[in-house]
Order: structure tokens, then sequence, then C-alpha cells
């Protein structure tokens, strides 16, 4: 029997994420065996998540620098199907230990920020813009600006950079004893 829309609607978020995983089976990256393995789930209905050392432990391993074998998840995703999830899996990434390499400090002048294809790293947070297969490169971030021999600093009297729509970079206005700024 077909579930009608409003019905799907007024499940709740665990049920409409259990059936979508039965729908989208083939859409699994992994298996939780219907509940039966170690995890949090409803035995014979399905897992939300489970422990999946063998079936996860390739793609976590190629995440991270060191090898993720037993804290290697599957879990249901909200879309339907189950995933590889490695966000148990300990020390650095591989894309982190490559931008350390090519960025360690002093990699870029003062006020500059580092970025390695296109990922910029900083404590436990991460920017990924543009072309990804840059290589290293230093960029002016905003607030900061460029000033007229490249070096990148705030603007002067804390002011807020603002945009030349043309120019398609950041300005601070003129200052008495510095001039203009541009990005």
């Amino acid at each position: 029997q077909k579930i009608k829309l409003q019905q799907l609607l007024s499940l709740s978020l665990t049920m409409r994420l259990l059936l979508l995983s039965f729908v989208v089976a083939s859409a699994d990256e992994c298996s939780c065996w219907k509940g039966f393995k170690p995890g949090i789930g409803i035995p014979g209905i399905g897992s939300l998540s489970c422990w999946a050392p063998q079936s996860c432990k390739e793609k976590c391993s190629a995440i991270y620098t060191e090898e993720c074998h037993f804290r290697a998840l599957c879990t249901l995703s909200e879309g339907g199907g189950h995933h590889c999830d490695c966000s148990m899996c300990q020390g650095p990434t591989k894309e982190y230990t490559e931008f350390e390499k090519h960025c360690a400090q002093g990699a870029c002048e003062e006020g500059e920020s580092c970025y390695y294809h296109g990922c910029h790293f900083e404590g436990s947070s991460s920017v990924c813009s543009g072309d990804m297969s840059s290589g290293k490169e230093c960029r002016c971030d905003f607030p900061k600006v460029r000033d007229q021999t490249g070096t990148c600093a705030p603007c002067p009297g804390d002011k807020q950079p603002k945009f030349d729509q043309k120019r398609q970079a950041f300005y601070c206005d003129k200052s008495l004893d510095s001039g203009e700024f541009y990005a």
C-alpha cells in the first residue's frame, strides 16, 4: 500500500529515516545488518549508527594520516542509506598533514594567510575556497587589505574595509598618513 505524503510528513524524523533507508538500500556505502551489529538502533528494523571496522576501514584510512580501523562507523544518512562515518577517527587528516608541510610557520609574509590546495587550517577549523589544485598560495584575508607596498594589513584606525565593485577588491578609506589601501 502506498504511503500518502501527509502520512509521511507526520512520521517522526527517526521513522522517516528508517523508511528511507529501506527505499534507498542501493545507496548504502556500508551495512549495519538491520540493527544486529554493535551500535545504536532497533534490532530487526535498522541502525542509526554502528561499528564498521571492515566495511569503512579503507575509506576512513584514506582520509586520515594514521590508519583508522577500529573507530570507523556506519551511519544512517538523513536522505536515506548508510554511509561511512569517520568522525571518531583520531589524528590529523591527510589534507591537514599536507597543509602543515607546505604552510609551516613563516611560509607567508606577516599578516597573510597560507592556503594549500585552496584550504587554510587554523586551530580546529578549516576554510576551503578557490582552486583546489592551486598548491601553496598566500592570501590577504578580509578584514585585512594590501597597501601600496603590497603589505597585508588592517585598515588604519580599526576601520572596516569597503568593497570596490569595479576593481573587485577591498579597500580602506583614505587617511591623512597612509593613503589608500587595495586588496
